[in-house]
């Protein structure tokens, strides 16, 4: 395949991820996204995490895409998963054989899972947040353009936890302050 095929492909891909995120905030923007990256990359399965906070060695997911249908979030233990090593910073592609690499993960199994591919979720300081993960019930190659995908909406999927974040922080202080305004009541 030409460069130029590979390229107007991807930028059909992107644009079609960009389309479908682009006015969506919150949750939605989240299950926009993991969507929209499942059928980018002709994957089942795809999801965003975050560190559930006060645990590094735990997550929950903020949005699962299951092929036909959002799946219910889910709350695990990182140990012994795949997502191990993506929440502790790293890139991670598993092609093929998921199953037989990490046999102590039963989801694996239920969901018919061959292959998994993740980038972790940073925010601006390089701590990581989370993770953006897709996972098929076939081989996966992991091309270039795959790593671009993930790479380019890691980053859109970080800014966006990052922003949400904040928010709920904000949100929080002020309700502090406002509360401690309030004269007490005798």
């Amino acid at each position: 395949m030409s460069a130029e095929v590979q390229s107007s492909g991807v930028d059909h891909i992107l644009r079609q991820i960009m389309e479908g995120t682009a006015s969506e905030t919150g949750e939605a923007f989240f299950q926009a996204l993991v969507r929209s990256l499942a059928g980018a990359l002709g994957g089942r399965y795809a999801f965003v995490s975050e560190f559930v906070p006060g645990a590094t060695a735990r997550v929950r997911t903020l949005a699962f895409w299951g092929g036909d249908d959002f799946l219910e979030n889910v709350e695990y233990d990182l140990q012994d998963t795949p997502c191990e090593q993506v929440l502790q910073g790293e890139v991670c592609l598993y092609p093929k054989n998921i199953q037989t690499l990490f046999p102590k993960e039963r989801a694996l199994v239920d969901m018919g899972a061959q292959s998994y591919l993740a980038v972790p979720l940073a925010n601006r300081t390089g701590d990581v947040l989370g993770h953006l993960a897709a996972i098929d019930v076939a081989p996966m190659e992991g091309s270039p353009q795959d790593f671009a995908l993930f790479h380019i909406f890691g980053a859109r999927a970080s800014l966006r936890r990052t922003r949400s974040s904040a928010r709920r922080r904000s949100s929080s202080a002020a309700a502090l302050a406002i509360s401690s305004t309030r004269p007490a009541r005798p």
